[in-house]
């Protein structure tokens, strides 16, 4: 982004700003930007992202918990509930 323009590979972006007017060129190949006619290297950074970890679903019937398995279902009592689908426990569905 430059101002509220983007700037991408093959595109020129012009910047007026209090400094005067600013020309950035990235070129087709993606690896350098031009800055009013000189070129800057572009330099890639590794970027770590903190994942959050995953908790299993789960759900509450009257006072008992039933968590999922790995296929996403649920086994209460005789029956498996699976994403989508209904079963009956308790009078209730």
């Amino acid at each position: 982004m430059v101002g509220s323009s983007t700037l991408s590979r093959g595109g020129t972006v012009i910047f007026s700003g209090s400094g005067g007017e600013t020309t950035y060129v990235i070129p087709d190949s993606g690896s350098a930007v031009i800055v009013n006619g000189k070129t800057q290297a572009i330099q890639s950074t590794a970027v770590t992202v903190a994942v959050p970890a995953m908790t299993t679903p789960a759900i509450v019937i009257g006072s008992s918990a039933y968590a999922a398995n790995s296929a996403s279902q649920f086994v209460i009592g005789s029956q498996t509930l699976t994403p989508g689908g209904v079963i009956t426990a308790v009078g209730e569905t």
